[in-house]
């Protein structure tokens, strides 16, 4: 019964010994999307792992993509939802 909107988004860290594993994982997991473009699986996933290492810009891209397919479109269109409202914070934070 729970939902994002209400709960927010998870994202565990320290699952890897460092970040640099995470960082290879990611990139990896890059490449796999950047073959596989249409797989909206694999974009969402992209996607939520470049939002939760704080990559925002390269994130919208997979997101994007992975909005467009009807099962995972919700929890696409969730995460850039959450980038629009980090980027509003940060920029109302950049004017004060």
């Amino acid at each position: 019964n729970v939902t994002p909107e209400k709960e927010g988004v998870f994202y565990p860290r320290g699952l890897y010994p460092n970040d640099d594993v995470l960082m290879q994982q990611i990139e990896n997991l890059k490449t796999k999307a950047a073959q596989n473009s249409s797989d909206a699986d694999l974009q969402l996933l992209l996607g939520y792992q470049l939002v939760g290492v704080g990559d925002m810009d390269n994130a919208v891209a997979p997101l994007q993509q992975a909005s467009l397919d009807q099962t995972n479109g919700p929890a696409a269109t969730t995460l850039i939802k959450l980038l629009d409202k980090i980027r509003a914070a940060k920029s109302a934070e950049n004017k004060n």
